[in-house]
């Protein structure tokens, strides 16, 4: 019981960093979103978040889950966090962060996915969508043509 309230209290308070995020977002207040997601990591998680950023996508998940035991709610606040993080540098025009945000993102999703196939997620399903799509359309518009 003192596990699960604690998760549900660590997931509220992700969505309400979120949300906090995607307001500083449409302020255009883009330095100090990036900083509360730095210090995000920094309380939410037993690791440098360089860590993050510097490991591969498709060895993301394993690695934190063996070497940092993160649990399932772990990682997907992660993915959501990093999905945040991605939008950010997409409006700042840094398209390498916000791509490989999303990749890392999408690595993490995927494998939430993979470890409950008995178990369709709505909302898992959109974000993987979602995330494809966005992966798809990564590149910097003056690239289109």
């Amino acid at each position: 019981m003192l596990r699960r309230d604690y998760f549900l209290k660590m997931i509220e308070e992700a969505g309400y960093v979120l949300a906090r995020l995607l307001g500083l977002r449409q302020e255009g207040r883009y330095q100090e979103a990036l900083e509360l997601v730095n210090d995000i990591y920094k309380d939410l998680f037993p690791f440098d978040p360089d860590l993050v950023h510097h490991t591969k996508p498709e060895d993301l998940p394993d690695l934190l889950r063996n070497e940092y035991n993160l649990t399932e709610e772990h990682l997907a606040i992660l993915a959501d966090l990093l999905r945040a993080e991605a939008d950010l540098w997409y409006d700042r025009g840094v398209w390498e962060k916000a791509t490989l945000c999303l990749q890392r993102s999408l690595a993490l999703i995927q494998y939430l996915d993979d470890a409950h196939p008995e178990e369709y997620s709505f909302d898992r399903i959109q974000k993987l969508a979602e995330i494809t799509e966005k992966l798809k359309d990564a590149l910097p518009p003056d690239s289109h043509t």
